[in-house]
Formats: structure tokens, sequence, C-alpha cells
């Protein structure tokens, strides 16, 4: 069935998607079937806007038809919406009145009132300049709006993750709510010393509103703003008692602010044409590669670089030096390793940086050089905002490092807001030398993300590098107590957020699992073939990496999945091969490494949620104990890490 669009008068279209509520509605007078703990103290229209970063909205997708750029925008989440009333009566204090939804109460006329007063109430409209379109019916599917949005964003349509429903089957949905009605339901004001006032009954729910824009081209001109409205199922819409004083509109009551955008934001949007991009680095063509470094000249001010998707992985890297004005690089179906030594996308500015991302897309940083640390994935001296447009996950990944170097982070700057759909991991630890006195310690694992300050929201998975493996002990000759040397301990999981001042939670965001790397295992023991002599040690087990660490964590929920984990521990190492004598035994296995707190800070945390999940890190388990010769027994197997903790506060 197709979607139903309504038309209000200042040319702004809202799509109401609702399904039938499992509710217990009987007939004739009955008050029992009513909310009415909500209706005097009800606060109308609470607004909960979708964030806006670097002076930008989210972004869920984008496509341009080459005359004109088409961008879908998260608004926010409205609360306590009347999405269809009856017609008030007043109440005068002294005779009884009774208030009565009937079937025919949902109507094409109520829904569009409803939702009209609903933007009405919930939206600044000051920045909206829709003058020269013209919307010219309501629900046809050749309505203009109709057509953008199932030609432009069709992909997006019932695969955006939210917690809101589909728009389609608009009016069809909302009809069968009012078909559950046997007859009506009714309510009488009067009988419990009611005030005097205006009262209607309402089915309210709480929605997600979304915002189609439509540009120009060079996106100069701002050609229109139309609103897509979407009731939530999950809770159920209620059938409630709504009062207002007499001849009043029922209309705002919350204190929370309105839903705007910046002026002229649309001007920034990132651009889906060739018009406001100074410049266009197609490699699509299959007989194009790019430079093995692309340099970003000084006056140039936007650009946008084009891959052939993830399965084409470019040699290359971005330098951005000596500039004066913020850039914006936007990156569509762009999959690049950066070549030994060198960060994916580099900035030495302190300007900001804006980076979109199109379509799926690869940043990985490269190896260290050496036994030198792996490069980032991002690395800015600056704030680094970072953005993707769609559906499609993006993912920035730190280089794996040379030998016993730590791994590179995904990203790495002063300031990071990051909203979108991502994928961000550290890099792997270095393993430590072999045949060391003692053996090589692992490489830390990189961060997901470190900054001064991190901001998030979106979808997203962000985890710390896995530590690496310690190097073995050297082994041992013939000699009298010649033991086998010890081996190298592995290297830390890399923690997925670090932050030296706050990590930010947004109260709009959709699904995050954050989780501390993995903890090297530590190296083997070195064996001996001395009489008299007992193997290395084992290199204990890396500590598993925090899943936030920081001085003030805030996380500011309202309906989302968050799941933040500690990283388990690294096994312990086996300790190597002894030559004893009967009645005595080996070496004992080192012990695991400890696993990582879910929350590790320093000064306060705030909490308010309701889909969070917090988990330590599982221990490491302990490493093997030595085999002997010469009829000794083997070593015991050693001690388990630690398993990490859930709040934990620095000491």
């Amino acid at each position: 069935m197709k979607k139903k669009i309504f038309i209000v008068p200042f040319f702004m279209i809202f799509v109401l998607s609702l399904i039938a509520c499992n509710l217990d509605i009987g007939t004739g007078e009955s008050n029992a079937d009513i909310d009415t703990t909500l209706s005097m103290s009800r606060a109308r229209f609470e607004v909960t806007s979708a964030p806006v970063t670097g002076g930008l909205p989210i972004i869920i997708d984008s496509a341009t038809d080459g005359i004109n750029n088409f961008y879908l925008i998260d608004g926010g989440m409205i609360t306590n919406v009347p999405i269809a009333s009856t017609i008030p009566i007043t109440f005068n204090g002294v005779t009884p009145i009774t208030v009565s939804f009937q079937r025919t109460t949902i109507s094409e006329e109520n829904v569009q009132r409803a939702l009209s007063e609903t933007v009405s109430h919930s939206v600044a409209t000051t920045r909206m300049n829709t003058a020269g379109v013209s919307v010219t019916s309501g629900t046809g599917s050749e309505s203009p709006v109709n057509l953008q949005v199932n030609r432009h964003f069709s992909r997006t349509w019932g695969t955006v993750t939210t917690n809101t429903n589909s728009t389609t089957d608009t009016f069809a949905t909302a009809t069968s709510i009012s078909e559950s009605i046997s007859e009506s339901i009714t309510f009488t004001i009067g009988n419990n010393n009611e005030p005097v006032g205006d009262y209607r009954l309402s089915l309210f729910a709480i929605a997600d509103i979304y915002f189609i824009i439509t540009t120009s081209l060079d996106n100069n001109n701002l050609l229109s703003m139309e609103a897509i409205i979407s009731a939530r199922t999950t809770p159920e819409p209620r059938f409630g008692l709504d009062f207002d004083v007499v001849g009043g509109n029922f209309g705002k009551t919350a204190t929370t602010e309105m839903i705007d955008f910046p002026e002229y934001f649309w001007r920034d949007l990132p651009s889906i044409g060739t018009g406001n991009h100074d410049m266009t680095l197609d490699f699509s063509n299959a007989l194009l590669a790019p430079p093995q470094v692309i340099s970003i000249a000084n006056n140039l001010n936007s650009i946008r670089i084009i891959g052939r998707g993830i399965n084409h992985v470019f040699n290359t890297h971005v330098m951005i030096e000596n500039r004066i004005n913020p850039l914006r690089i936007i990156f569509q179906d762009f999959a690049m390793q950066a070549p030994i030594g060198s960060d994916g996308i580099r900035s030495t500015n302190s300007n900001d940086l804006h980076l979109f991302f199109q379509g799926s897309n690869n940043i990985i940083g490269g190896q260290g050089a050496g036994t030198g640390a792996g490069r980032n994935g991002i690395y800015s001296v600056g704030t680094v905002n970072v953005n993707s447009i769609g559906t499609l996950r993006t993912s920035i990944i730190g280089g794996r490092s040379g030998t016993s170097g730590n791994g590179g982070h995904g990203i790495a700057a002063n300031h990071v807001n990051l909203q979108g759909v991502f994928n961000i991991t550290g890099g792997t630890g270095g393993a430590g030398a072999d045949n060391g006195n003692p053996g090589g310690r692992g490489g830390d694992g990189g961060r997901g993300i470190t900054a001064a300050n991190v901001n998030l929201q979106g979808d997203f998975h962000i985890t710390g590098g896995t530590g690496g493996t310690g190097g073995t002990g050297a082994n041992r000759g013939s000699g009298v107590a010649n033991h086998g040397r010890t081996g190298g301990a592995g290297g830390s999981g890399g923690t997925a957020i670090y932050a030296t001042n706050q990590v930010m939670f947004s109260s709009h965001m959709r699904l995050a699992n954050i989780i501390g790397g993995l903890g090297g295992v530590g190296g083997r023991g070195g064996n001996t073939n001395s009489s008299s002599s007992y193997g290395g040690w084992g290199g204990a087990g890396g500590r598993g990496g925090h899943g936030i660490e920081g001085n003030v964590v805030t996380i500011n929920l309202s309906a989302m999945e968050l799941s933040i984990s500690g990283g388990a521990g690294g096994a312990g190492g086996g300790a190597g091969q002894g030559f004893r004598a009967a009645g005595q035994r080996g070496r004992t296995g080192a012990t695991g490494g400890q696993g990582g707190h879910a929350v590790y800070y320093n000064n306060t945390i705030i909490n308010n949620f309701s889909l969070l999940l917090f988990q330590g890190g599982n221990g490491g388990a302990g490493g093997s104990g030595g085999p002997m010769r010469g009829g000794a027994a083997t070593g015991h197997v050693g001690s388990s890490g630690a398993v990490g903790g859930i709040i934990e506060r620095k000491r």
C-alpha cells in the first residue's frame, strides 16, 4: 500500500506510521480504559533534538538527480504527541460533561491537523525558507516529495536503525486503531472536582521527526524543508484525557527547546553534486589510481574523493598541512591502506577538519616501520568531525605495529566529534622479539579513539587493538644450573575510547558496542638441556584494554542500546622445559592478564540510560606448567588473571 503524505498549509509534509495497539477498550461509558494520570500534568510536545555537531545535523542519507540535492536529516524525538484528538468540550465547573472518542475520530483531516499542530509546537520555522516551492496534492503517488522519497531514499526506508516504525501504509494503520474500538471510549468530567477548562480525549504517542531537505546543486539555496513524523509503537500509544484552560489551543506545555538548525546550515551540508567542491578526485575508473600521497593544497576548502569500493584498496594517504581555513573532505566508496610509517589521513593544522563518508569506505593506518608504532587511521592536532552519510558502515582502523611496537589508533585528535555508522578499531601491537633474556614484551594495542574530548552519536562499534604476543625466552644448552630464559610479557589491549578530559554520549543515539582490546599472550619460557636446571618462566599475559577511560564520562541516554565491555586479559605464557630429577617439579606457568574495566574514570560519572550493559573483561588463562626431563613432575598451571571491574574509579 502506498504511503499517505498529508500536506499542511506551510508546505511541510508529515508522514505518520501507527500500528494498532492491543488496548483493552470497552464500549459505552468506561473511565477505566483511559490513562488519566497524564492528563493534568502532561508536558505536551517535549522535544529531544538530535545533536548538531560542528554546525551540521545528522544526515541519514543523501542523493542527487543532477539538478537538486536531497538530504534525509534526523531531527530528534518528540514525546507526548496527541496524534488524534476529539473536539474539545468546555466544563463550566457545575454541569458534568462527557467526552467521547468515536471510531470516526481518526480521519485524514484529524491526523493532518494533529501533525500540523505537532510541528507548529515543536519546530522553529524561522530558518525554513521554502520560497518558490509548490506542493499541489496531498496523498497521490505523484506528489513531488513522495517521488523524492521513493526515488532517492529507497535504500534507507525500512532499514534505518531507529526505534521507529516504517513510514508506509500510513492512513491504513492509523485507521486500524479506530477499528479496534467497538463503539466509543468515553469519560465523564465533573464528578471528581475537576477544574474549569476545555477537555478532550487524545491518542498520545512518542514520535521521531525527520526532514527531507532539497537544495540547489551548489547548496546555496534551500528549496524545501519537509518534515516526516513517525510514531513509535514502543511504548504503545495510549488514549489519555487532555486538559487546557477555556479557549486554549492545547499547545506546547513542555519547557524543552524547539527543534532548530543553525542559520543557513544547508550551505555547509556535504555536496553530492559537483557545484560547491573546489576539486573532485575520481578514481572509480580502473585506469586511474591515486598517488602515494594525496596532498591537499592550501587554497582548497572542499574536496570529494571517489574510489571503487572496499574491495579495491589503494596504497595511499592524505596529507593536510599549512592551512588557514577549515577543510571538508567527502570520501565516496574509497578504501585505502596507508604506506608503512604513514597515517591514513593526517592533518597538522589546528583548524577544524570535516570528514564525510558516503557509501562503503575503509581507512587503514600504515604499519609501523621496523620496531616503530603502527600509524593512525585518522590523525589531527585540531578538532576532527567524522560523519557518515547513509546506512552503510565505514571502517577506520589503526595500523599494526612493527616488531614490539604499539598499534596505531583508529582516530587520534585533540577533539573528536563522531556521528554516523562506523567500525573503529585500534591497531594490533607487535610481537616481542624471540630468544631474548628475557623475551621481548609485546607492544600494546592501539586505542580505538584517543583525544582530549570525545562526543559520540550514531550507530557504531569501537574496539581497542589486541596486545602483541610476548617473545619467547632464549633456550639454554648444557651446563650446571643453566636455566631457560623468561618469556616476554604480552602487551596490553588498547582502550576503546580514551579521553584526557571528557567522553560524552549523546541522548539521541542508536546502537553502540564499545569493547576494550584483548591482552597479548605471554611468551613461552626458554627450554634447557642442562641437568639440574629449570625451563624459563613464561611471560605474564597482557592486561585487557578498558572499554572507556576518561576524566569525566557522561552517559545521557533515553532509548538506545549501549554495551561497554573491558577486554579479556591475555593468557599467561607457558614455562619452558626443564631437566630435573624425580621428586621435583617444573616451573609454574605465568599468570594470565587482568581483564580490562568497562569504565575507568577519574572524577565523576553521570548515568541516565535505559538499555545499558557494563561488563568487565575476563581474566586471561594461566600459562601451562613447564614439562620436565629426568623424572621431575610437570609444573602447575599458572593462575588466571583477575576479572576487570564494571565502573572503576582511578586511584
